[in-house]
C-alpha cells in the first residue's frame, strides 16, 4: 500500500483542475489539428509539471513513482496526446539519467526538468516497428560520438525536440567485430531471441541482490543505495542475502578494475584505458558473458566495451573429449613447461590453432616447439660465435643470396601484421616457424658459411646481415617465445640504449622493409633451394651417400636459366654435383630420378647407383595408396552433409588436403612413366 505525501497530493490536486480547465476543452481540437499543443506545453511548464520527471539532483522536483503515474494516467483521461507530450520527456531522457555522463547530465537534465529544451526518443522503424530486436539503425563510432545511419518513423514531439534519444545496434554494422566472423550472427541470434535468465545463485560470494525488507511493516524495494531504516515505519530493514548471478559480476570486470566510483567515466583509469580494444573468450559464454559486458557498458557509459571479440579455440583431449577433473584426463600446465618450457608450451598449442575450431591435444607439438627454440639457440649461437671481430653497421644485402632473405623477411613482416590485424595467432607461428627454421636456419645460414671465410669486406657485410635479420626475427618472435628470444637479444652486439629489453624494442616495420622487396632475388634463389632440395632428397630417398657425386640436369625457362647459371656454384657446392647441366631445352637423361617444381624440373642421374625394379615396385604401392586416399578424401567433400555441417576452416583444410594428394598422385605417376 503506497501512502502519498501531502505535496503529491496538492500536485494531484492541481493536476486534475488543469484537465478539467485546459486539457478537457482542447483534447478534440488537438487531435484534429495533429500539431503540437504549444499553449499547454507552456502551462505546464509555468505548473512545474516537467520537473516530476527528474530528481532534485538533476534540477527537478522529487516524487513517488506511484504519484509520477497518477500525474500521467489521469491527463491521459482526457488526452493520450497530451499525456504523451510529458511522459515523452521521462522516457526519452531515460538513457542521460541512468547512463549519461556527469558532462552530458549538467547540460542537458535541468533545461528538461525547466522546459527550456524538449526531447523525445526515436525507436520505430518502417520495417520493424517497435520490435527492438528487429531495428537496422546502426551508430559507428566517430571520434568522441557516433554516426547514426538508419530511419525512424512515429518519433512523437520528433517535430519540436531539441535533443533525441535515438535506438541503434553496435554489432551489425561491425562496431563490434567478432574474428572469426561467422560467430557475429550466433551472437544476434541469442539476442533476437532473448529470454529471461535467474537473477540470482545461491554462492557464496558475488554482488548481494540489492533488495531490501522491512519485517516490522512488510515493505520492501530495490534501491542501488543502502538502505539502512525502513521508509514508512522507521524499523531496521535488512537485505537480501543471496547474490547475483556470476555473470552479473563478472560483466563488471572493467567498472572493477578501473576504478570506477561515484565519477564514473570521470575516473582517471576509465579515461585513460575505456573502453578496451579486445575480449578473447569461448563461444559458450558469449550469451552469459559478452552480450551481458555489452549491456552493462551502453547502460552505464553509452559505449560499447571493446571493439573486437575473439572466440578462440577450446582445448580438447587427445581422443577429441573436453578435458575434465572427472574423466581424468586435464593436462597440467606446469608438467608441460617443466618439460617443454613456457615458451615451448606456448608456441606448440598456438601452432594446432586454426581459427575458432576446437583443437585435439597433442603433445608432439609441443615437442616440436621445444625443438624450435632449440634450433633458434643453435642459430643464434652460430651467428654470435663468427662476430670476434664485428664492426657494427647498416645491412647491406650485397648477394642475391642477401637480397633474397631479405624480400622474405619483408613479405613475412607484412603477413605477420596482416595475421595480427585479423587474429589469426595459429598462422602466425606457422609463419614464423617457416621463415626461421626453413629460410634462416636452413638456407641462408648455409649460404653464409663461405662467406664468412670470404674477404673482410664480404665477411663484415654478412655479419651485419646476419644480426639483422637475427634481431628482426627475434622481435617477431618475442609475444610468443619471450624467454628466449629476450636471452638471445641480450647477447647481440646492438646498440640498446633506447630499448634495452625486447619487449620495449620497436617492431618491424614493414613500410621499411618493403624497399627489400626483390621479386627476381625471390625467384633465383627459391630455384635454387628447390634445385639443392631435390639432389638432397634424392640422396635420402636412394641411400645415396653425401660424398657421392651426382650428374644433374635442370630444366627451365631461359630466363630462370640465366637466374641459375648465376648462381651455379651455390647448386654445385651445396649439392656435390660432379657435372651440372642447364638449359630450357635439357635432353632427359636414362634412369633418373624427377622432380618438379613452378616452372622447374630436375633430373639426376641414377644409372649404376639405384635398382630401378625396386623403386618401379616402390611408387607403384605409393600410387595406389595415394589414389585411395585421395578417393576417399573427394568423397566426403563431395558430400553436402559434411559441407553444411562442417566448420569452413575445416572444409578449406580438407580441400587443401585434397589438391595436395591429387598433385602428388599425379608426380608419381609421371615417374613411373619415365621409368617405363
Amino acid at each position: 500500500m503506497y501512502e502519498l505525501t501531502q505535496e503529491e497530493r496538492m500536485i494531484l490536486s492541481m493536476v486534475d483542475d488543469l484537465c478539467v480547465d485546459v486539457v478537457a476543452e482542447r483534447a478534440a481540437a488537438i487531435d484534429e489539428e495533429d500539431e503540437f499543443p504549444q499553449d499547454i506545453y507552456e502551462l505546464f511548464v509555468e505548473q512545474g509539471l516537467f520537473a516530476l520527471a527528474y530528481g532534485e539532483e538533476h534540477g527537478g522536483v522529487e516524487v513517488s513513482m506511484h504519484c509520477w503515474v497518477q500525474v500521467i494516467e489521469r491527463i491521459a483521461r482526457e488526452s493520450p496526446a497530451v499525456a504523451l507530450m510529458i511522459l515523452i520527456s521521462a522516457i526519452g531522457s531515460d538513457a542521460l539519467v541512468f547512463s549519461g555522463s556527469a558532462e552530458q547530465q549538467r547540460a542537458i537534465l535541468p533545461a528538461l526538468a525547466a522546459g527550456e529544451a524538449k526531447i523525445c526518443f526515436a525507436l520505430t522503424e518502417p520495417n520493424a516497428g517497435s520490435d527492438i530486436s528487429a531495428i537496422s539503425t546502426t551508430a559507428l563510432p566517430d571520434g568522441d560520438g557516433y554516426t547514426i545511419n538508419g530511419g525512424k518513423i512515429f518519433i512523437t514531439n520528433g517535430a519540436v525536440g531539441d535533443w533525441f534519444t535515438v535506438f541503434a545496434r553496435v554489432v551489425e554494422d561491425g562496431s563490434i567485430q567478432f574474428h572469426p566472423e561467422r560467430w557475429k550472427q550466433v551472437y544476434l541470434d541469442w539476442l533476437a531471441n532473448l529470454k529471461d535468465w535467474c537473477i540470482s545463485r545461491q554462492l557464496w560470494w558475488g554482488h548481494r541482490i540489492p533488495m531490501f525488507y522491512c519485517d516490522e511493516c512488510g515493505w520492501e524495494d530495490a534501491s542501488v543505495e543502502d538502505v539502512e531504516t525502513c521508509p514508512v515505519c522507521g524499523k531496521p530493514v535488512r537485505q537480501d542475502e543471496d547474490v547475483l548471478d556470476t555473470w552479473f559480476s563478472s560483466q563488471l570486470w572493467p567498472f572493477a578494475t578501473m576504478g570506477w566510483t561515484e565519477e564514473g567515466m570521470d575516473a582517471p583509469q576509465m579515461k585513460q584505458a575505456y573502453p578496451t580494444q579486445v575480449l578473447s573468450t569461448a563461444r559458450d559464454i558469449m550469451g552469459l558473458w559478452v552480450a551481458r559486458m555489452v549491456m552493462a557498458s551502453m547502460y552505464c557509459t553509452d559505449r560499447i566495451p571493446f571493439e573486437h571479440v575473439i572466440i578462440h579455440p577450446t582445448v580438447m583431449a587427445a581422443d577429441g573429449k573436453p578435458m575434465s577433473k572427472s574423466r581424468g584426463n586435464g593436462v597440467d600446465p606446469l608438467r608441460l613447461m617443466e618439460d617443454y618450457g613456457a615458451d615451448g608450451m606456448r608456441f606448440g598449442l598456438l601452432m594446432q590453432v586454426t581459427g575458432a575450431q576446437d583443437l585435439k591435444f597433442n603433445e608432439a607439438k609441443l615437442e616440436s616447439s621445444r625443438n624450435f627454440a632449440n634450433k633458434i639457440r643453435n642459430a643464434a649461437r652460430f651467428v654470435t660465435m663468427n662476430l670476434d671481430d664485428y664492426v657494427p653497421g647498416a645491412p647491406e644485402p650485397v648477394t642475391p643470396a642477401d637480397r633474397w632473405i631479405f624480400s622474405r623477411l619483408a613479405g613475412l613482416v607484412a603477413r605477420v601484421d596482416e595475421a595480427y590485424g585479423n587474429f589469426e595467432f595459429g598462422e602466425i607461428t606457422r609463419e614464423l616457424f617457416s621463415f626461421f627454421w626453413n629460410e634462416f636456419c636452413d638456407w641462408y645460414i648455409e649460404f653464409s658459411k663461405a662467406r664468412l671465410n670470404g674477404s673482410p669486406e664480404d665477411r663484415a657485410a654478412c655479419q651485419r646481415n646476419l644480426v639483422f635479420v637475427l634481431d628482426q626475427a627475434l622481435r617477431l618472435l618475442h609475444p610468443i617465445m619471450p624467454f628466449v628470444t629476450e636471452e638471445i637479444y641480450q647477447q647481440l652486439p646492438i646498440d640498446r640504449t633506447e630499448a634495452p629489453y625486447l619487449i620495449v624494442a620497436a617492431w618491424p616495420d614493414a613500410d621499411a622493409l618493403a624497399q627489400y622487396v626483390d621479386a627476381d632475388a625471390e625467384r633465383a634463389i627459391d630455384m635454387v633451394c628447390e634445385t639443392v632440395s631435390a639432389i638432397r632428397s634424392t640422396r635420402a630417398r636412394y641411400g645415396i651417400l653425401p660424398k657421392t657425386q651426382l650428374a644433374v640436369a635442370v630444366k627451365a625457362g631461359e630466363d630462370d636459366i640465366a637466374r641459375l647459371e648465376a648462381q651455379r656454384g651455390l647448386i654445385e657446392g651445396m649439392g656435390n654435383v660432379a657435372s651440372l647441366q642447364m638449359a630450357a631445352d635439357v635432353e632427359k637423361p636414362a634412369e633418373l630420378q624427377r622432380d618438379a617444381a613452378p616452372g622447374l624440373e630436375v633430373y639426376i642421374v641414377l644409372s649404376g647407383l639405384v635398382d630401378f625394379e625396386a623403386e618401379r615396385a616402390r611408387l607403384e604401392k605409393e600410387r595406389v595408396k595415394l589414389a585411395a586416399d585421395a578417393a576417399k578424401l573427394g568423397k566426403k567433400l563431395s558430400n553436402p552433409g559434411f559441407l553444411a555441417k562442417a566448420a569452413p576452416e575445416i572444409v578449406e583444410k580438407d580441400r587443401a588436403k585434397h589438391a595436395e594428394m591429387t598433385d602428388k598422385l599425379a608426380r608419381v605417376e609421371a615417374q613411373l612413366a619415365e621409368l617405363g
